[in-house]
């Protein structure tokens, strides 16, 4: 029996996850070395067999679910405890996201383990950027755009049926002049480097609200929400064609683009696909009149 118990201590002390019993009188029972690195525990008070109230006092007291949704703290108010298996996520302050699974023991009490899960996270979250996102830029794709104008237009319509005040969006569709000289005289590399730097300054010039997405190629777009007229619309593809303007330096290279900018202006009725339409309709008419200039799409007859 000696033997066995050695063993089994020497097991839990090693391994990666924390461990916690908790027997039916709610007192801690078993508390290994990796909860206690994993929870920032102090091992005095887990020696103390304290009960699991205790043990949450304390980690109250630490600010311990400060980074914690509030059904799970509202959870860990009423005991933390539950008489059924189960599993959750728990962010802790320190930023490392805590997997608690907890299983119920024959004859009353829990057995919980604790697993550091914030790589697995991370990964999964650099998955979803990826997956929305445009991998040069980082600006966002084009299904994702699609996506989030849908979503901004039927929110539109929602509030035109309920009476309430409509503000307007508007989507601006943006194409780079100048960007195939410098992309067939410099490469690829190069070409990338200038589009990357493009995105960076629309970004900068557009409002923290608006959504900036590459659409692919070196043509852009901009969704600005809550907007009370089309002359903001036309403010904001000013600012950004400005901004294009200014000569770009990279590799010591000194490399001069402008941009064709359209504008749409969400009507009653307009569905993504062809609010799109018409602002790639005007971008290609400020092209025809000379480039380097911003076009308002007139409503259709």
């Amino acid at each position: 029996m000696r033997q066995k118990t050695a063993v089994l201590e020497a097991t839990l002390e090693h391994m990666e996850q924390g461990v916690m019993m908790i027997n039916a009188q709610h007192v801690v029972e078993v508390c290994n070395r990796r909860a206690l690195e994993l929870l920032d525990l102090p091992a005095g008070l887990m020696r103390s067999r304290p009960r699991f109230d205790e043990v949450l006092a304390y980690q109250w007291q630490q600010d311990e679910f400060s980074r914690t949704p509030n059904d799970i703290q509202e959870f860990v108010r009423q005991g933390g405890l539950l008489d059924k298996a189960h599993v959750y996520d728990r962010k802790r302050p320190d930023g490392r996201v805590i997997e608690v699974h907890s299983t119920p023991i024959v004859g009353g009490g829990v057995l919980r383990t604790y697993s550091d899960i914030s790589e697995r996270r991370r990964s999964e979250e650099r998955i979803r950027h990826l997956a929305r996102h445009d991998g040069l830029t980082s600006l966002l794709n084009r299904d994702a755009l699609l996506e989030q104008l849908t979503a901004a237009l039927a929110d539109a319509a929602v509030r035109a049926l309920q009476a309430q005040k409509v503000t307007q969006l508007a989507i601006r569709y943006l194409d780079l002049d100048g960007f195939k000289p410098i992309n067939d005289a410099h490469g690829h590399v190069v070409g990338g480097k200038v589009l990357a730097l493009v995105g960076q300054r629309i970004r900068h010039a557009a409002r923290e609200s608006d959504l900036v997405a590459r659409m692919g190629g070196d043509e852009f777009t901009i969704l600005q929400t809550g907007i009370e007229g089309s002359d903001a619309a036309v403010a904001l593809a000013h600012r950004v064609l400005e901004s294009l303007q200014r000569p770009f330096h990279v590799e010591t290279q000194r490399l001069d683009i402008g941009a064709s900018i359209g504008i749409a202006v969400a009507l009653p009725g307009d569905g993504p696909d062809g609010l799109l339409r018409r602002a790639d309709a005007a971008m290609y008419a400020a092209k025809a009149g000379g480039r380097n200039r911003v076009q308002l799409a007139q409503p259709p007859s």
